[in-house]
């Protein structure tokens, strides 16, 4: 069993059941997991938001979040190691992803990397999926987020 301190960083663009998956993983495997909720100025749903949600689903993780306005850096994994270090104040022993990005950011940072369905295997859905069509995705969601896109839809059919 992993313990020690560990991160996980995303936009959770909206967190869905994969993201709790990965964080309820990292939460299990550390003694105190940091979730670092990315906003973007081009995202409509609000980091704010987003950073709540992710709270209320891990009331066990520190939850915070960072304005993204480092232009187009999603690639560059030694920028993300050094952002997320200058962010976090400290090294974490562990990182968990399920992106492609994950060893070289982690390697990047001197941590180890965890990477937890990848494949989306065990839930198979993505923040992308989510946002082009939230009722067909509202079985990944968890009620507070799914109450959001329920609000949504009543606005638009009012």
């Amino acid at each position: 069993m992993l313990k020690g301190t560990g991160v996980v960083l995303g936009k959770f663009y909206p967190p869905h059941k994969g993201h709790k998956l990965l964080i309820d993983t990292a939460t299990a495997g550390c003694n105190a997991l940091t979730v670092v909720v990315c906003e973007k100025p081009t995202e409509n749903i609000p980091g704010y938001l987003r950073r709540d949600w992710v709270k209320q689903i891990h009331p066990d993780a520190y939850v915070k979040k960072l304005w993204d306005d480092f232009g187009d850096r999603d690639n560059d994994s030694p920028f993300w190691a050094k952002k997320t270090i200058e962010f976090l104040h400290f090294i974490p022993e562990f990182a968990f992803t399920s992106e492609n990005y994950g060893t070289a950011w982690t390697e990047n940072m001197g941590n180890t990397h965890v990477l937890v369905d990848k494949a989306r295997v065990q839930i198979p859905i993505s923040g992308t999926k989510v946002r082009e069509n939230p009722e067909a995705a509202k079985d990944y969601l968890e009620p507070v987020v799914w109450e959001y896109f329920a609000k949504q839809k009543e606005a638009v059919t009012a």
